[in-house]
């Protein structure tokens, strides 16, 4: 769990980090994005399924990785950077949304729209990548060869976390 943690915490730091040392230009084409954005949701409904829709692909093409590469025997790396990658849009999502919005709404924003879902996505990145990353080691060793099934089974409990969290 330790690793899987820590590779989300990294990624989480450099996407918090990242809208910070955006240079001038790169940081108002992030606000003009994000204000053109924010201006047309407030002129339309969304289309809500389309969101939950490409919410569900964009997570599960994650979790995806993540349980294959834990399959297999050199996995470990591609399962670190998996839960990187998801930390640092985590990190990213709150921190541009802070600093396009200012501290107040920024913040605000970020709260009520990125972190909600993420409560329950990121223990459930975190436990389905240690679950990963220990299946992966254990074929290193050749150890677990016909424990498959069962690492298959314990990974539904973190499947269902991270669709709780889309819905």
């Amino acid at each position: 769990y330790g690793l899987a943690a820590f590779a989300l915490a990294v990624g989480i730091f450099c996407g918090v980090a990242y809208p910070a040392l955006l240079s001038g230009e790169e940081g108002a084409a992030l606000h003009n994005y994000l204000t053109a954005l924010m201006r047309a949701l407030s002129d339309s409904t969304p289309n809500v399924l389309s969101i939950i829709v490409q919410s569900v692909w964009k997570n599960l093409r994650i979790v995806l990785v993540i349980a294959i590469a834990g399959t297999t025997r050199f996995g470990s790396p591609l399962i670190v950077a998996a839960e990187v990658v998801k930390g640092f849009g985590v990190g990213g999502g709150c921190s541009a949304l802070f600093h396009v919005f200012g501290g107040g709404g920024g913040a605000l924003l970020s709260f009520a729209s990125v972190l909600p879902q993420n409560l329950l996505y990121l223990p459930a990145y975190m436990v389905l990548g240690a679950k990963a990353l220990s299946q992966s080691v254990s074929k290193v060793n050749s150890y677990a060869a016909h424990n498959r099934n069962r690492y298959l089974g314990s990974l539904l409990p973190c499947l269902y976390a991270i669709l709780a969290g889309i819905i």
